[in-house]
């Protein structure tokens, strides 16, 4: 017997190890097929889903939500962001042994089975947090199977996301009743608040609508449902400990915190969420489409106020024809943008109302005045007190004229300015050269304007050049920081790169400048001298100008605020761009499909807009521009002309100017001139002799702005004629050659014969009675009087042109025909 009873214990002992090997085998075959179905089945979906795009203000509220990627309104929200208490409340009713268990908690399964069976009905789930994000993400009917289906799916989950990933996720997705999801969305609908900070009765009203948010959602008919469900959670929640004791801290007790969540109302409909910045928004996403927050510099009271600015104006625009407007504001101190409208109207379909005009390059008009004029400065071809030429000019082909078509025969260069004449402008851009202007307004903002050399020319002066608002916003930007290239920026963070290359106001300036800042162009610190950034602010300054708004005269406002205006071309766009201390503005006004209106000029349309938004945001009495002593120099110029005095200025004055770019030209209009005392003539110092005769000074014009002026004025004041006995005088200049234009090229359109495309040869002799011979190629072509002109039929090739006086002096000129 107990040799029979030894064999069954080791025959028992057998079986029990191979079925203790079997069951381990094959429970480490379920694990692994677990472990493999975890990491090879694809996590759901949705997950992935692209959630509502945010853009906030600068202090970090909402300011627009956009739709999900299905159409939902379900702003993430990251977890350090959402009240702690919300959190800790939460798993306390949901899922208690959350942050231990593996995505299933039999211990909560069990206690469910029993509940149901003990009460005859279905009164608990069992589900954790992490198998109610399964569902969200999975809808399934509510049968056995899909609990199985949740349960295996929650274990993946948690293998492949952390416990704070998964409560973010489920923070994400939680149902807040019709097409609103996620905690955030619901704190902003429920109470317009952020999820960051909630009273103990926010976190029981929002624990309770997901419960059913069909029946529990605020609205007139649900209120009472929710505050029965809100109150119950409360009272279990403050029984638990696992809310604080109401709003006064622990030192109320259960029944007082109590009474007081019962004692607020419950909401009882959903706000709408933010939509302020529609054009913002949609530009954005168009060029970061991957990105969910857009924290931006916006600043919501200045946002709202230039909003009701520019609603104010609509009805005025609309009347004169105009449809579009775009405004940007920033501080040019730090390049944060705090205000940007893109429209009058984002709704408005049938005039352009949503696309951003912002970003919509249009004709400058004369907004890009200014830089040249500092450029001038800077490379001492001008200073603000110089007589320059505004009288008619041609170049070739080119005609340029003054707004009004009145011209002042000589015009200081601040006045040019300040009256944005264009005639001085297209000369002054002459001397400057068209492609190093060019690089410094790509320098300074204009960083789309890439063309080749020879692309553009004059006419960029006055217009002939596109830019955006916000390009043209960081132009003047860079003239009240002193010249220097300010980056605007709309955003307070970096974000995605735009697509294609595009660029945006995320550029960083470093990547701006890099390979578009000329070494002749780079100057101190800025791209132009600050000094010359100065006196360019002074000028735009002025308030005796025909551009200055006429609602604003004998108010304090102009002294404080630098502004240009600009119009184009037809009157198709109305600008006025400018600063005051604190702010540059800019103002755009105009119809995207290039309808003119004959109310789109810059001091009408716009300048009045531009002056409401920075007297209401800055104050715009305080002037605080202090003059950069250390890189200016007083200068004594001549009072008549600016230039350095001659001994024949008669009345000098001290002007200051930058010590590095004073101009070294003396007066060329004064000249002195002996008179003779019986005769009145001009002596030379051959026939004074045995005659009396004093040394007078006279004031001698330009020979084209002499004829010009002698056209419409008549005679005109200049040095007495040589006296009889002298002989002929040699001039005093060389004839100046006025067309063709140095530099140009000729093209002969083909199919047409020569003799039509003729070129005009004039230029302009220091003595209105002297003959001007013209030779082309050293071949003599003909003799004019004065100033008049004459007409070469032009041949393919090389050519130089020669102008010659009487006296022997000329001028020459290299043209090449093609």
């Amino acid at each position: 017997m107990r040799t029979l009873v030894t064999k069954w214990t080791r025959w028992g002992r057998k079986r029990l190890l191979r079925a203790l090997t079997w069951c381990l085998t094959l429970f480490m075959l379920l694990v692994f097929a677990g472990v493999l179905a975890a990491h090879l089945v694809p996590l759901p979906e949705r997950l992935s889903v692209r959630d509502s795009m945010v853009v906030t203000w600068r202090d970090g509220s909402t300011a627009h939500v956009l739709l999900s990627g299905d159409d939902k309104q379900r702003i993430p929200v990251e977890l350090d962001r959402v009240d702690p208490a919300y959190v800790e409340a939460l798993i306390a009713l949901e899922d208690e042994r959350f942050w231990h268990h593996p995505g299933v908690d039999p211990i909560a399964i069990v206690r469910a089975a029993w509940s149901n069976v003990r009460y005859g009905e279905v009164v608990s789930g069992g589900s954790t947090i992490t198998m109610q994000l399964v569902r969200l993400l999975e809808p399934r009917p509510r049968t056995l199977g899909s609990k199985m289906v949740e349960a295996l799916r929650a274990m993946q989950l948690e293998v492949h996301m952390s416990k704070e990933e998964i409560l973010e996720a489920y923070l994400r997705f939680v149902p807040y009743g019709g097409n609103r999801e996620g905690i955030e969305t619901a704190s902003l609908a429920y109470f317009e608040q952020s999820a960051e900070v909630m009273s103990d009765a926010q976190i029981a009203t929002l624990l309770a609508v997901p419960q059913n948010p069909t029946l529990h959602h605020p609205s007139e008919a649900n209120a009472e449902r929710l505050e029965k469900t809100r109150n119950r959670i409360a009272k279990k929640l403050f029984e638990e400990g696992a809310l604080s004791a109401g709003k006064g801290g622990g030192g109320l007790s259960v029944e007082e915190a109590y009474a007081q969540v019962a004692a607020e109302e419950v909401p009882v409909a959903m706000t709408q969420l933010p939509r302020r910045l529609p054009h913002l928004a949609f530009w954005l996403r168009a060029r970061s489409p991957e990105e969910g927050r857009f924290e931006t510099t916006l600043d919501r009271y200045a946002q709202a106020t230039v909003e009701e600015l520019v609603d104010a104006r609509r009805a005025v625009a609309e009347t004169h024809g105009i449809h579009n407007t775009a405004v940007v504001v920033a501080e040019h101190q730090t390049g944060e943008i705090r205000a940007l409208v893109g429209n009058f109207d984002f709704s408005d379909a049938r005039h352009g109302g949503q696309i951003a005009g912002f970003d919509v390059a249009r004709s400058t008009g004369s907004l890009l005045k200014p830089f040249l004029y500092a450029q001038g400065i800077d490379d001492g071809l001008i200073a603000p007190e110089h007589l320059e030429s505004d009288i008619p000019v041609t170049y070739g082909t080119y005609s340029p004229e003054n707004y009004n078509y009145e011209y002042s025969g000589l015009v200081r260069m601040d006045d040019a300015l300040a009256r944005s004449l264009n005639v001085p402008f297209v000369n002054l851009l002459g001397e400057v050269g068209v492609d190093r202007f060019q690089s410094t307004l790509r320098a300074l903002g204009l960083r789309r304007f890439n063309p080749r050399p020879g692309d553009t020319g004059l006419s960029i002066a006055v217009g002939g050049v596109e830019a955006t608002p916000v390009e043209v916003a960081e132009l003047y930007a860079a003239l009240a920081n002193d010249a220097r290239a300010t980056e605007l920026r709309v955003l307070a963070k970096a974000a995605t790169p735009a697509q294609n290359g595009a660029h945006t106001v995320f550029d960083t300036v470093s990547e701006r400048r890099k390979n578009t800042v000329s070494d002749t162009a780079k100057r101190d610190s800025g791209v132009v001298s600050s000094g010359a950034a100065w006196l360019t602010r002074q000028a735009l300054r002025r308030r005796d100008r025909p551009d200055f708004p006429g609602r604003a005269r004998g108010t304090g406002t102009s002294g404080a605020i630098h502004w240009k205006t600009g119009t184009s071309s037809g009157h198709k766009d109305a600008w006025t761009a400018g600063s005051s201390s604190r702010y540059t503005a800019v103002v755009w006004m105009g119809n995207l499909t290039n309808s003119p209106s004959t109310y789109l000029v810059g001091s009408q349309a716009a300048a009045p807009l531009f002056f409401d938004i920075l007297e209401a945001l800055d104050d715009t009495t305080r002037l605080d521009d202090p003059m950069p002593n250390e890189v200016m120099t007083e200068v004594e110029v001549c009072s008549f002309s600016g230039h350095l005095p001659s001994g024949a200025c008669e009345h000098i004055e001290e002007v200051y100017l930058p010590t590095r770019s004073v101009p070294t030209e003396r007066c060329p209009y004064h000249v002195e001139v002996d008179v003779d005392l019986e005769t009145g003539r001009a002596l030379t110092p051959r026939c004074r002799q045995g005659r009396e005769f004093e040394t007078r000074s006279f004031v001698q014009l330009p020979p084209d702005v002499r004829r010009w002026m002698e056209e419409r004025l008549g005679d005109v004041s200049e040095p007495p004629p040589m006296h009889s006995d002298c002989g002929a005088a040699r001039e005093a200049a060389p004839p100046a050659i006025a067309s063709p234009p140095p530099g140009q090229t000729l093209v002969l359109m083909p199919g047409i014969p020569k003799e039509r495309q003729k070129v005009l040869l004039q230029a302009h002799a220091a003595n209105s009675q002297s003959q001007l011979s013209w030779f082309v190629n050293g071949r003599f072509l003909g003799k004019v009087d004065g100033d008049d002109t004459l007409w070469w039929t032009p041949a393919q090739g090389e050519h130089e042109l020669v102008v010659m006086n009487t006296a022997g002096q000329a001028s020459r000129r290299k043209l090449v025909v093609r």
